[in-house]
């Protein structure tokens, strides 16, 4: 006798299939999907260091001198005096002059940041002393893209200086990158991408 349709197990395997299929498509596609923005993520996070690091070193490099190095004004916890660091050498700011004119770059702490994202800022001041200011100078400019799901976050921003008589200032500059501060938690695994340079002032 010829049957019409199907049983209902047959309805019910063909269903139970169907959806293993469905369960292991999306976890392919998402996997892929992850993939691809954790490999944008990281690509961000190269390009704002290296931005920072290629701006600060021809800044650095062309100056006059280093007036000097200072703690950070936002807070004793965010400057490099906390890790057990002498701030007469390693500080979490600094200031050049070139043509007397004084720039200073400075790390901001993510607590002090309106996006939640530490970044270094670059500005002009007056004065030497207003390094330990927590008002900006003129011609501020941020290095990085600070925006909380699509910049990236700078952490423990760190200036070192080497001064010896008889030898041209040379400056260390080292600071790590992680993802925006709003999509850090989608990405654990990435861990802050190490930025570090040694700038030797030219001779005058």
């Amino acid at each position: 006798m010829k049957r019409n349709g199907f049983t209902l197990v047959e309805i019910i395997v063909v269903l139970a299939i169907t959806a293993i299929l469905g369960l292991v498509l999306t976890q392919i596609f998402y996997s892929t999907l992850r993939g691809g923005s954790k490999a944008q993520v990281l690509s961000v996070v190269k390009q704002n260091g290296q931005a920072a690091v290629e701006a600060i070193d021809k800044t650095i490099r062309s100056a006059d001198k280093v007036v000097n190095l200072c703690p950070s004004p936002f807070g004793i916890h965010a400057s490099a005096v906390q890790t057990g660091l002498d701030c007469t050498t390693n500080c979490s700011g600094i200031v050049i002059t070139k043509n007397k004119v004084y720039t200073r770059f400075l790390y901001i702490p993510a607590d002090f940041s309106d996006t939640n994202n530490g970044y270094i800022a670059m500005d002009n001041l007056t004065s030497p002393s207003e390094c330990l200011s927590s008002t900006f100078g003129t011609n501020l400019s941020v290095l990085t893209d600070k925006d909380s799901k699509t910049g990236v976050s700078i952490e423990s921003g760190i200036f070192s200086l080497s001064r010896l008589a008889g030898t041209e200032d040379v400056v260390t500059i080292s600071f790590s990158v992680k993802p925006g501060s709003s999509i850090q938690s989608a990405y654990p695994d990435i861990s802050g991408t190490p930025f570090k340079t040694t700038v030797k002032l030219r001779s005058q």
